[in-house]
């Protein structure tokens, strides 16, 4: 099923990512270094790191599937004579799989230290975007690793011992910059091999961000002035700028959203940046409108007065409980609610 997906379309525009610890909303991180937005391979924006190893953003966790998939876009702008990790799997704290890119453009497979291969063919040229995925199953005798670049298999191996902490799965997944590198992230998605849908590699993933453009079927919370949704619709948060609220439990926002242009859709990730405001101790549900159907999941801690991005994932629509069609989920509403 769909963990995760980043598209960094909401950090900024160039520069350092703004509002200060927008990333760490969702991430765990570690920025002390060259950091920041730029042109993403599509327009858009990206994410990019640059000169530090101990520079990285991490998911939070996601999974006890014994079977994790990442795909993400990469471009190193520059090779020097050394190899590079770029992208590491965890079991909590403990660092697993991890995955190094070399200077003749082959990708590098570690558990911990230990090298389980290396790929054949991935042939991956400074300055060029590529689409990486790898799929890992954790186990300390079966365990299984494959990589693509392009949707081609360049590497894989089997009978291998993946397993590096004390559970026999990765429940974290580390984008992280090897030192004296410089490379460029872009359209990032986690999955796990659980569910019908989503279970397997992806492929070479779009992730597009649409945003509120206007007032949907119900209208709950207070603004901080003029329309609700003109409070949420910012590119990127300007926190107490403008904002909505509200303390009443069952009280809800629901917004219109841009029109997409995506040919095929594996899922939707809804976020929301939110803060308690008071000693009240509050919990968000993410409401979704679909044709006549109105769906909300599990109310969701926010649990602090600094700003937290809370995620929903959907991975089918909840009115026909099929993938999403373009149609439906443009004419979709999505919002926020007291839980």
């Amino acid at each position: 099923m769909l963990l995760w997906a980043d598209g960094f379309e909401n950090y900024g525009t160039s520069g350092t990512p703004t509002p200060s610890g927008v990333m760490s909303r969702k991430y765990t991180t570690n920025l002390d270094g060259t950091y920041g937005i730029s042109t993403g391979r599509f327009g858009g924006y990206c994410f990019y790191m640059t000169w530090n190893s101990g520079v990285y953003i991490q998911t939070p966790a996601l999974t006890t599937d014994a079977t994790i998939v990442v795909g993400l876009a990469i471009k190193f702008p520059k090779y020097y004579n050394y190899n590079y990790q770029f992208l590491s799997l965890l079991d909590g704290a403990t660092w697993g799989v991890n995955f190094w890119i070399t200077p003749v453009g082959e990708i590098e497979i570690y558990r911990g230290g230990t090298l389980l291969g290396t790929t054949n063919g991935a042939n991956i040229r400074q300055t060029k975007w590529y689409y990486i995925e790898i799929k890992v199953k954790c186990d300390d005798s079966t365990g299984t690793y494959e990589v693509r670049v392009g949707g081609v298999t360049v590497g894989s191996g089997s009978g291998l011992d993946t397993k590096a902490g004390s559970n026999a799965y990765h429940d974290r997944v580390r984008i992280v910059c090897g030192a004296r590198n410089h490379t460029y992230y872009d359209d990032f998605y986690v999955c796990d091999t659980s569910g019908s849908l989503n279970n397997d590699f992806l492929g070479n993933v779009k992730v597009v961000t649409m945003r509120p453009d206007s007032a949907g079927d119900t209208t709950e919370f207070t603004p901080s002035a003029g329309s609700n949704y003109a409070c949420v619709d910012e590119a990127v948060a300007n926190d107490d700028t403008d904002y909505v609220s509200d303390a009443t439990t069952d009280h809800k926002d629901l917004y219109n959203y841009g029109a997409s242009t995506l040919n095929s859709i594996k899922g939707v990730v809804v976020c929301t940046d939110c803060r308690q405001s008071d000693a009240t101790a509050f919990s968000l549900k993410t409401p979704c409108k679909s044709g006549a159907t109105e769906n909300d999941d599990s109310a969701q801690s926010i649990g602090t007065t600094s700003y937290v991005t809370k995620q929903r994932v959907l991975e089918t629509d909840p009115n026909t409980s099929t993938t999403w069609t373009l149609t439906d989920l443009n004419a979709a509403q999505f919002g926020v609610k007291v839980g």
